[in-house]
């Protein structure tokens, strides 16, 4: 930790400027950006054991979207830059590289792009997370098929077979549609760094579910989609679920085809929470657009959201001592325009996250579940 006679608070981060997550990564730096200059802009944040308001400042390293450089990184920002606080990079293999060395080092990784369970099941201390976990992406939506599409009983699934995250949505999802006595006719998974897309369209063809869902990452989830549609795969079920489908870069990339699809999405324009600490939806809404030209999309506002509970958590604790930060948060329990701040003690986990679900419609991601945030209904893949 730095000499505490420095007159700021140090953030640093790791940000995916090239590679693999360069969008999301740029769009997080985005969101950290704003939020500095959103709180700068009122005089700072007040730490009560130094008696100040003090400014907040930013360092940050392109990681290169790389486990290894992620580590690197890490590693300089709190031993060379000696940070007060690191805010994680986006995408749970990275962010699970930045909590290795972070927990080492008792500092707490702020992990606001990693929501794979697996981060939270390695015995980590000092890894607190701000998203839902991945296993909670998909749980909404059985709910949802009964009230909208009461008829849909079978579905396939098809995974990719690298990676935290897609195993930790296939088996939250599985496991809810499954409680609810929907019938699984294909559970498909698929080699990264070989895929047979043919195949796999063929096969998801050949047992007719009502419902397909796909979990891998964008880039082959926005092939897999694409192939879907030419295939007319897409209008032989009643509904296609894919992760990628939560993302503006979904529609960019799809254009009109990407109607009809439905996807989780940590934040959402439409849904509104009783917020009690920071702005509302809409103020930070506005920010963001004031910071980057870039359209605002949930990896920028997530990002924000982790600056919101970090400035909470330092006034509440009234310290930058880690572990005083440590104890604040897990005992916490607070809503931002994000939703509900609350952590599992034990693990840092978030807890009693709601995931809403978005369809594309006419060219827009909409908002269509939960019921009452949102006058637009879920409807079938048929009606496009």
């Amino acid at each position: 930790m730095r000499d505490c006679s420095e007159n700021a608070i140090l953030v640093g981060m790791c940000a995916s400027l090239s590679g693999d997550f360069h969008v999301q990564g740029t769009q997080a730096l985005h969101g950290v950006i704003a939020w500095i200059r959103d709180v700068n802009r009122d005089g700072g944040i007040f730490v009560k054991d130094r008696d100040d308001r003090l400014p907040v400042s930013l360092i940050h390293y392109d990681d290169h979207s790389r486990m290894s450089a992620v580590r690197d990184c890490v590693a300089k920002l709190i031993e060379k830059d000696r940070i007060d606080i690191l805010i994680g990079p986006y995408g749970s293999s990275l962010s699970i590289a930045a909590a290795n060395v972070a927990d080492r080092q008792q500092m707490i990784l702020w992990n606001q792009g990693g929501s794979s369970d697996g981060i939270y099941e390695k015995g980590y201390k000092y890894v607190l997370g701000v998203l839902a976990p991945a296993s909670e992406y998909l749980s909404s939506l059985p709910d949802a098929l009964k009230t909208h599409i009461p008829d849909a009983r079978t579905y396939a699934i098809v995974t990719a077979n690298k990676g935290n995250f897609p195993t930790s949505v296939a088996s939250g999802v599985c496991s809810a549609l499954d409680c609810k006595g929907f019938s699984n006719v294909l559970s498909e998974e698929y080699d990264v760094g070989n895929i047979q897309f043919d195949e796999i369209v063929h096969r998801v063809k050949q047992c007719h579910p009502d419902i397909l869902i796909c979990v891998g990452r964008i880039e082959t989830d926005l092939i897999i989609a694409r192939q879907i549609v030419e295939s007319d795969a897409k209008s032989a079920t009643k509904l296609c679920v894919f992760v990628a489908a939560g993302i503006s870069q979904f529609g960019e990339v799809l254009k009109e085809n990407a109607d009809g699809f439905v996807g989780p999405v940590q934040w959402h324009r439409d849904v509104s929470h009783m917020v009690d600490v920071g702005p509302t939806n809409s103020e930070v809404s506005n920010s963001l657009r004031e910071t980057s030209r870039i359209p605002v999309d949930y990896p920028m506002v997530q990002a924000y959201s982790t600056g919101i509970v970090v400035q909470n958590i330092i006034e509440i604790a009234g310290s930058l001592n880690q572990n005083a930060l440590r104890d604040s948060a897990l005992k916490a329990d607070f809503t931002t325009f994000f939703g509900r701040f609350k952590l599992d003690p034990r693990s840092g986990k978030p807890l009693n996250k709601l995931v809403p679900l978005v369809q594309w419609q006419a060219g827009s991601m909409e908002l269509v579940w939960p019921q009452g945030s949102s006058s637009i209904s879920l409807r079938p893949t048929d009606d496009f």
